[in-house]
């Protein structure tokens, strides 16, 4: 018998607390062991095949391929850091003649719309200069007391991101060493069957969220990093990857940057550089459009509009994060709901 309505409202509610406190308080606990416990679940099987065909125990196994993994990012890391360190450092000793470039080019407009609207160009211009004069004297001031304050803040964070990496590394070995023993505990367990149907279930939409959305970041990046050497910008990489991670934002998107470049170009007369900036952005507007229903589509059957409502929800309950977390606390809380009002 199905659960009657009246406790349908009930049910609901309640997985939203739960799921909320597992979320915001239980998970950041053991974050470490939870990330690799899901890589031990997902790798386990491939590596008992592997295991059976080479004769090798699946914990050395997954000790190599742990190895390689972090070897292999370590060194794609370095390399890609020093690439955008190399931008970062020659923005930073090029910023006088970026300013003067900058002023050229607001004077240039300025006079364009003294031209429209006959208001004089020395009087925008000034007004302007003395409101970014202003805004960036307070970020300045502003940023060197922070980084001061913070310094200490930062090395934390980089100690605890260390550790994160290194507990993952000794739970993930340790889940391979007794996971047929924790998996004959859970099959024994009452909540077995639950919990067996939820991971299905959430394994393929979650997975199918996240692969999408990797899949979509690294099309976006790939397009804006393209589109800037075209223009044969010398920060390329760094412009393209920020554009791309702000395409992954909800409610920007490349538009935010292309768009006035591509005004602003215009405005200049400058109708090259204004052409691939505006299509720029189609191209990656149009390929989000494109790749979004193919990689998600028919596999979710949740309407679009209810997974941007869990961005901005999960922005405001669990900050910056929330993008990933909030999609994945619907689809958990859409799952359990789901599994209690149509059990039998």
């Amino acid at each position: 018998m199905q659960v009657k309505t009246f406790y349908k409202p009930v049910i609901a509610v309640a997985t939203l607390l739960i799921v909320y406190i597992l979320f915001k308080f239980i998970f950041p606990l053991i974050f470490p062991f939870l990330i690799s416990a899901v890589l031990a679940l997902f790798l386990y099987p491939w590596f008992q095949k592997q295991a059976k065909r080479i004769h090798i125990p699946p914990m050395v196994l997954g000790v190599i391929f742990i190895l390689l993994f972090f070897l292999l990012s370590s060194a794609a890391l370095f390399f890609l850091g020093r690439t955008l360190f190399s931008e970062i450092k020659s923005l930073s000793s090029n910023l006088s003649y970026y300013e003067n470039t900058i002023h050229c080019c607001l004077s240039s407009a300025c006079v364009s719309i003294e031209n429209l609207t006959g208001i004089q160009a020395s009087y925008i211009e000034n007004t302007l200069l003395s409101s970014f004069q202003n805004f960036l004297g307070n970020i300045q001031d502003n940023l060197g007391s922070k980084i001061f304050l913070q310094s200490f803040s930062y090395v934390k964070i980089a100690i605890t991101l260390i550790t994160v990496c290194f507990l993952i590394f000794v739970s993930f070995v340790l889940w391979l060493k007794d996971f047929e023993i924790i998996k004959n505990i859970v099959k024994s367990s009452s909540v077995y069957g639950f919990s067996k149907k939820i991971y299905q279930d959430t394994r393929q939409l979650i997975g199918t969220y996240l692969k999408a959305q990797l899949i979509i970041l690294f099309v976006i990046c790939l397009l804006s990093v393209l589109g800037l050497l075209i223009l044969k910008n010398p920060y390329a990489l760094l412009l393209g990857i920020l554009i791309g991670l702000l395409d992954a934002m909800p409610f920007l998107g490349t538009g935010c940057v292309f768009i006035p470049c591509g005004i602003f170009h215009l405005i200049q007369a400058d109708f090259y550089y204004s052409a691939v900036y505006l299509t720029l952005y189609l191209v990656t507007a149009l390929s989000r459009e494109f790749l979004e229903p193919r990689l998600i589509g028919s596999k979710f059957g949740i309407p679009s509009i209810l997974i941007l409502i869990a961005i901005y929800a999960g922005i405001q309950l669990f900050g910056i994060s929330g993008v990933i977390l909030g999609p994945m606390y619907f689809l958990l809380c859409y799952e359990i709901v789901n599994y209690f009002t149509n059990s039998q």
